[in-house]
């Protein structure tokens, strides 16, 4: 039987992490923000997107409601918004869309317009149907409106 000396140093225990490590793990996390940034501006811009669409609809809506009342459209979004029938919240300086309203002799056309840096345009006629896209720079498929009805 064999006895061990109780005097044996062991070695010390290391503890950290060296900088190759951690140069490391800084560079594969900064790989990772580089490939996922992209896709993240486009995520963003679809969400956008999908409200400006649902925003246009909810004006389509407005609209069907006023022509109830009054047997005819306005090309007036406060005038919607102050008899109720369209809530106020879509609109304002910092929204990403701008919406315009305009009548024709059997209609109406809503559009969005993005304030940001895509390019394009959404538009509703009293039929609903949300038709255009936008365009993100730097991407070559455009952004088109998701029909849920």
């Amino acid at each position: 039987m064999k006895t061990v000396a109780a005097n044996v140093e062991r070695p010390a225990v290391r503890s950290g992490f060296t900088l190759t490590e951690l140069m490391i793990v800084v560079s594969m996390i900064g790989i990772m923000a580089a490939v996922s940034a992209p896709s993240f501006r486009r995520a963003l811009e679809r969400s956008r997107a999908d409200v400006a669409c649902a925003n246009l609809r909810s004006v389509w809506s407005a609209e069907r409601l006023y022509w109830l009342e009054s047997q005819s459209y306005t090309g007036d979004i406060a005038l919607l918004q102050s008899e109720g029938l369209l809530d106020a919240t879509f609109t304002g300086a910092n929204a990403p869309y701008a919406y315009t309203l305009g009548t024709t002799t059997t209609g109406f056309q809503a559009t969005a317009i993005p304030q940001e840096i895509c390019s394009g345009r959404f538009t509703i006629d009293e039929s609903g149907q949300v038709t255009g896209a936008v365009n993100l720079p730097g991407w070559s498929s455009p952004i088109n409106p998701v029909s849920y009805w």
